[in-house]
């Protein structure tokens, strides 16, 4: 009745379920950390609240399920305490989640960025057909107020284009992604994924357009949940989907400063929507607990400047690009326990509404059909952690 109560009046109510954590004390005290679940640690007839570890008769050298006849002791205060803690944190350790599906989706265009620097420093004959393909990973560290966390970025990608006429060239890639994130020390999960992209790139003298739109789908297992409770150290599991489509348009201009040097500006619009599935976690206990769909979308706006250098072997390129946020800026999900109704949402930690890439590359011409291609970009300024991604491939034209 209370809790039909509170639905009813709405609110923001985070419900810790104590009693079933209480029963699951009493069942098994031994893991818990409790030595003692009959007798009291104050002394006979002093309440818990005149009571102190420094007063005489006070009983330490056990430890006790109760302080007094009605109130728990210091040992089991501190469960709670953990145990609500746990609650409170799960939604914004949730959140990392719909952060995951998005950075995802960078893998791929990693790759796709070095073919296109293919495609503006080479020649690409009217007719011809491209294929390349190649791998792309990356390392992020996850700087928070509990730990410090980190995740790695495994992508593999496979791509077609044609030549259609001078300025236009159209193409499609397909890309599979597996990631392993450990946010905090409470906190991890594996991420796959299956991305489907189109892209063009269209040519005008010094001048340059590429676009391409992308689709991700996500499964997301081993979502492990940690939760110290005394000496117990329990795992609530979980799996779920996520999604995303996106967008980019990248354009610039070439200035030719030598036959072998050329730079100038570059502008670049992304936007992003992701889409996380509610799940539950496969546990029944006093812990477990329930989360709700969650949506983000991002639109990053980026203005930087490229160096290309085209040698007689290697053709390499720098770029650095200020990139600033306009779409989310915090990740929200809301989530319960499995033994009660309610739900409480939390806002994760606010991103970084501004930072800066720079990156790094080179193309290897193999042989007159054949090329390699490698490269390397930092992230700077992003208090939330920054990341470091690299590629290599090959590319071949028929």
């Amino acid at each position: 009745m209370e809790e039909k109560g509170l639905e009813q009046h709405g609110g923001n109510i985070a419900r810790a379920d104590i009693n079933g954590l209480f029963k699951e004390i009493l069942a098994n005290p031994q893991a818990f950390g409790l030595t003692n679940t009959v007798g009291m640690a104050c002394p006979p007839g002093v309440s818990a609240s005149a009571c102190s570890s420094a007063m005489p008769g006070f009983n330490a050298s056990q430890d006790y399920l109760f302080a007094d006849h009605l109130h728990p002791g210091p040992q089991v205060h501190t469960i709670i305490a953990q145990y609500i803690q746990s609650i409170i944190a799960a939604p914004v350790q949730a959140t990392y989640l719909n952060q995951s599906v998005q950075s995802m989706a960078q893998g791929s265009r990693t790759t796709l960025d070095s073919r296109y620097q293919q495609l503006r420093q080479g020649e690409n004959p009217v007719g011809s057909l491209g294929m390349f393909g190649g791998y792309s990973g990356g390392y992020q560290r996850y700087d928070n107020n509990e730990a410090d966390g980190n995740g790695n970025h495994n992508n593999l990608t496979v791509g077609v284009d044609y030549q259609l006429n001078e300025q236009v060239l159209l193409g499609g890639l397909i890309a599979g992604s597996l990631d392993k994130q450990h946010p905090d020390d409470n906190y991890r999960y594996d991420a796959r994924g299956f991305q489907a992209a189109v892209f063009s790139h269209l040519r005008a003298g010094q001048a340059w357009l590429d676009g391409d739109l992308h689709y991700l789908s996500a499964k997301f297992s081993n979502i492990q949940r940690s939760i110290t409770l005394g000496a117990l150290r329990r795992v609530e599991e979980g799996e779920t989907n996520g999604r995303l489509w996106g967008a980019r348009l990248t354009s610039g201009y070439d200035f030719v400063m030598m036959p072998w040097l050329t730079t100038g500006p570059m502008l670049q619009y992304a936007w992003d929507y992701s889409h996380v599935n509610g799940y539950s976690e496969k546990l029944n206990t006093s812990t477990s607990m329930r989360f709700g769909d969650q949506n983000a979308h991002s639109q990053v706006g980026s203005a930087g400047w490229r160096l290309d250098l085209r040698h007689s072997i290697i053709h390499s390129w720098a770029q650095i690009n200020y990139r600033r946020q306009f779409g989310d800026d915090t990740y929200v999900a809301n989530g319960g326990l499995k033994s009660t109704a309610l739900t409480f949402s939390r806002d994760g930690k606010a991103q970084d509404k501004n930072w800066v890439d720079i990156a790094i590359g080179a193309d290897f011409p193999l042989s007159a059909t054949v090329s390699a291609f490698a490269g390397l970009s930092q992230t700077a300024g992003l208090s939330d952690g920054n990341q470091t991604r690299y590629n290599v491939g090959f590319s071949a034209r028929f």
